[in-house]
């Protein structure tokens, strides 16, 4: 396999460490929490909604356990969803992998939420773009995985049953193809 190739396929679907929510001098780290890793084709996830707590017909990948920071490749081996990529030509059965949207799901667990308190996500890297939501409402978006973000997001909370989703683009094309580097 291309070593170049996979480095970058890695990169643009890892999810990168240093993740937490802040409330008013506390911290809590998200990788600590339970995620769910759902695959869709580009932006189907948009066109038929996603809840992540129905099975939707229109996901490759139905909420299969992952964890944070990890990446795609890695959960769906420990899914037994795809073979070893670094043995004969496996790599070439996950091409599809990199042609489809990511989504991350966990649920904020109610005590992490002070009511008139300001509570903050806080990403030290999402690695390359995409979009956060929380209950089902796009609150950010993220575009370089070398700039960490922070969003206030005490005016999307509820009381209870917050659900937070990372959902990541597909990589642009003109990051290369199996053995073909692009000029960047």
């Amino acid at each position: 396999m291309n070593k170049k190739r996979w480095i970058t396929f890695a990169l643009l679907l890892a999810f990168v460490c240093g993740e937490s929510v802040l409330a008013q001098n506390k911290s809590y780290n998200l990788s600590d929490l339970e995620w769910k890793l759902w695959g869709y084709r580009p932006n189907n996830w948009r066109m038929f909604g996603f809840d992540p707590n129905k099975e939707n017909g229109k996901a490759d990948v139905h909420g299969i356990d992952v964890k944070v920071p990890g990446s795609v490749q890695k959960a769906l081996l420990d899914a037994n969803k795809i073979e070893d990529w670094n043995y004969g030509t496996n790599n070439e059965k996950i091409e599809w992998i990199e042609n489809r949207n990511w989504l991350f799901t966990t649920n904020i667990p109610d005590e992490w939420i002070e009511q008139n308190k300001l509570i903050r996500l806080r990403f030290k890297g999402l690695d390359d773009n995409g979009t956060i939501l929380l209950n089902g409402k796009e609150i950010a978006e993220f575009n370089n995985a070398f700039i960490p973000y922070e969003i206030d997001i005490t005016p999307h909370l509820k009381e209870k049953g917050n659900v937070l989703i990372v959902a990541f683009d597909m990589p642009a094309r003109y990051l290369g193809q199996i053995c073909w580097t692009s000029k960047i």
